[in-house]
């Protein structure tokens, strides 16, 4: 814990440093813009059933996800989170609510959806 404590600068662990990447919205074609905190990233990372192990592999998966979400009616955004937690497997979602965690927590979550 000691080692732990002169990293811990800004509580609650979000930085106001950006990464960001410039990609030409003028692309033809439907397009949408997905902008999203790590935590979306790491419910796809740290669950080894879906073997998505790299940022590419989950990048790809998200743009599937989202492709399919914006044929339905409804938040494309609320449809890729719920994708992430586990999808029609309410067992697994239903595990990744707070209150049923080992750990009592779960990282912030955002995600943003823009159609093009």
């Amino acid at each position: 814990m000691e080692e732990f404590i002169p990293r811990n600068l800004t509580p609650p662990y979000i930085s106001n440093r950006a990464e960001v990447e410039h990609i030409d919205l003028q692309a033809p074609g439907n397009g949408f813009l997905i902008m999203c905190s790590d935590g979306l990233i790491d419910l796809y990372l740290y669950d080894e059933t879906r073997g998505l192990n790299t940022m590419k592999m989950i990048a790809e998966h998200v743009v599937e996800v989202v492709a399919e979400g914006s044929q339905l009616d409804g938040n494309t955004a609320l449809f890729l989170l719920r994708e992430a937690l586990g999808g029609n497997d309410k067992i697994k979602v239903s595990r990744l609510v707070p209150v049923s965690m080992k750990e009592k927590w779960m990282d912030d979550t955002t995600v943003l959806v823009q159609s093009l």
